[in-house]
């Protein structure tokens, strides 16, 4: 469960600027991400933020929409937390 606040952001910069202030934080990508941007730059991503923040509590929720598959990949590629839209084909596979 997130509980952090979320901070939608688009990258590095905005994922450490968002960690910046030592607050717990949820980063949130942009609606989609996981299919123009992909899952390994999203995990990569926050794991840059952690460690550029190492004493900041950080979640992470990438958005796949309706990408089943990319839901799939981004829980193969160890990302724990998504958005996957109700109506998505193959919804409860990746449920």
């Amino acid at each position: 469960m997130i509980v952090h606040p979320p901070v939608i952001v688009h990258g590095l910069e905005d994922a450490t600027a968002a960690a910046s202030f030592g607050l717990p934080v949820t980063l949130l990508s942009g609606q989609g991400a996981a299919s123009y941007a992909g899952c390994l730059w999203w995990r990569e991503l926050a794991e840059a933020a952690r460690h550029a923040w190492p004493h900041t509590p950080i979640d992470d929720v990438l958005d796949c929409a309706g990408a089943s598959g990319m839901a799939m990949s981004a829980l193969r590629s160890g990302i724990n937390h998504l958005i996957l839209w109700d109506g998505a084909p193959g919804w409860h596979a990746v449920a």
